[in-house]
């Protein structure tokens, strides 16, 4: 009876700790099944529902003078947009001030242009050509390289701009428009007034 009684303690510090580890068991198996069905999902998400990209036109081959003109010329594109649509911001937020439509139309136009600096790649092959294209070519591809990397360059300006030059813009703005109101009535044109100018 004493060798019972010297090895129940053990029994049941055993038994104590059983449903911890149950419940630790449980919770891992819950985890772990969660992170396979959340890989599962975003594998299908991006099989069956992700846009499709349609190349309308042939990849370049060798020797294509004309496929290499055309990537150039969309190139060449990608590469003026990006300053047009930076100046024309600046002026509008210039003249304006309208801080949140410049935010939206930046967003706007960089989603536009990145899905097709993506099509450009894609269908001038500049990632992986099949075989070396020459020296025109390389050119050409790493300035659509370099492009990414100029437009969060200029979306920093923007924001920059905005952050440091909106309100001293808008202060601005108002002392002339307020300055136009007491051009146009002569009975107030007097001293201007700080609070004016604020």
């Amino acid at each position: 009876m004493t060798a019972i009684d010297d090895q129940s303690p053990a029994l049941d510090k055993r038994g104590e700790f059983r449903s911890y580890r149950r419940v630790l068991v449980s919770f891992y198996v819950v985890v772990v099944a969660g992170l396979i069905l959340l890989l599962s999902a975003s594998v299908l998400g991006e099989l069956l529902f992700a846009p499709n990209r349609d190349i309308t036109q042939p990849v370049l081959a060798k020797g294509d003078t004309e496929g290499l003109t055309s990537c150039h010329q969309d190139v060449t594109e990608l590469f003026k947009s990006l300053g047009t649509k930076t100046s024309e911001l600046l002026a509008l937020a210039h003249s304006t001030g309208a801080r949140s439509e410049i935010a939206t139309k930046w967003d706007r136009f960089s989603n536009g242009w990145s899905q097709t600096w993506t099509d450009v790649g894609a269908r001038c092959s500049f990632e992986e050509p099949a075989e070396p294209m020459g020296a025109a070519f390389d050119r050409i591809a790493l300035v659509h390289a370099e492009l990414p990397t100029v437009k969060l360059k200029y979306q920093s300006l923007l924001h920059h701009f905005e952050e440091e030059q909106a309100a001293e813009l808008a202060r601005m703005r108002n002392a002339l428009n307020i300055s136009a109101r007491s051009l146009a009535t002569p009975n107030k044109m007097t001293n201007p007034n700080k609070e004016d100018m604020k």
